[in-house]
């Protein structure tokens, strides 16, 4: 699993930690989901799974609290850089089996489908190489590969994963095949915008809120309502009110703070009567009062 970035998204900067320990259920972090749909693959294969996340110096890596049930998992700093994507997965994967499959997955996503048809299909079609693409034709961010191919990486030096060792492995005769996958594919989360989206689908829940005006109509007695998710170890305040919001572990929301189409990201903290809008706050982070102007509707001409 690939967690580093050359360059930071914009919902990495935000959070101010790794992407995969960002909530997307009551329950489960985007890592514990990974999780899941790995567990899911797991009789597919002969000798169990070995899960290595990869992240580089500028890049925090993940804190497993998910159950990993029998996956053996491990978090790695790149041993060397300037390897690029490519490079560092022929590093982790030296000494494997010519034979053996190893699955390249970019971390920062949401695994909306399971991956055993991925598998199923890889060993249908014989396939040196299978590249997943979502519904809609884009890049998902996955590729199952025979170890043997990575032999085309150099040992040292710099390669992409799809302009340079996929196009060396075309070249050299391999056999490469795409893979669609089913609805919603493997999501990108790299905006804000991108992940309450995405956290709208996977909890089936409504439509956004377009204004703060049907946000109070829509709010239920507690505070939050039912379009957010709030995670079992966040605290919401008597009178707090969220809204189109995710609140993740350990995070609080204090006594008359208004947050609306926000990531309340782990361990951040909304001070009291504080107004927090279309923002991502960060583990420590804290919004103070006087706000308020952030309220005024958006997007009225779409009601």
């Amino acid at each position: 699993m690939l967690a580093g970035a050359q360059r930071a998204s914009a919902l990495l900067e935000g959070a101010g930690c790794s992407v995969l320990d960002l909530s997307v259920s009551p329950t489960h972090t985007v890592l514990g989901l990974w999780v899941q749909r790995l567990l899911g693959i797991r009789p597919a294969s002969r000798d169990g799974l070995e899960v290595r996340i990869i992240h580089d110096e500028r890049t925090p890596g993940p804190i497993i609290e998910a159950e990993t049930g029998d996956l053996r998992v491990t978090i790695r700093k790149e041993s060397r850089e300037f390897r690029g994507p490519a490079g560092i997965v022929k590093d982790e994967c030296a000494g494997l089996d010519p034979d053996a499959l190893v699955l390249i997955v970019e971390a920062a996503r949401l695994p909306g489908c399971p991956l055993l048809p991925l598998l199923e299909d890889h060993a249908r079609t014989g396939a040196a190489i299978s590249v997943a693409a979502n519904p809609d034709r884009t890049p998902a961010g996955l590729i199952l590969a025979r170890a043997d191919t990575l032999g085309l990486v150099p040992a040292n030096g710099f390669m992409d994963l799809k302009e340079q060792w996929l196009q060396r492995a075309l070249g050299a005769g391999y056999d490469i095949r795409t893979a669609r996958l089913p609805e919603p594919g493997m999501v990108a989360l790299r905006t804000r915008e991108q992940f309450l989206e995405a956290v709208r689908r996977l909890n089936a829940l409504a439509d956004p809120l377009e204004t703060v005006d049907e946000a109070a109509a829509a709010l239920e007695p507690g505070g939050a309502n039912r379009r957010s998710i709030l995670s079992r170890t966040a605290t919401i305040a008597p009178g707090a009110v969220v809204v189109d919001s995710v609140v993740m572990e350990h995070a609080a929301v204090a006594a008359g703070a208004v947050v609306v189409r926000t990531l309340v990201c782990p361990r951040a903290v909304v001070r009291p009567d504080s107004v927090v809008t279309d923002a991502v706050v960060g583990p420590g982070a804290v919004h103070l009062k006087g706000a308020a102007q952030q309220l005024a509707p958006r997007n009225r001409e779409r009601r």
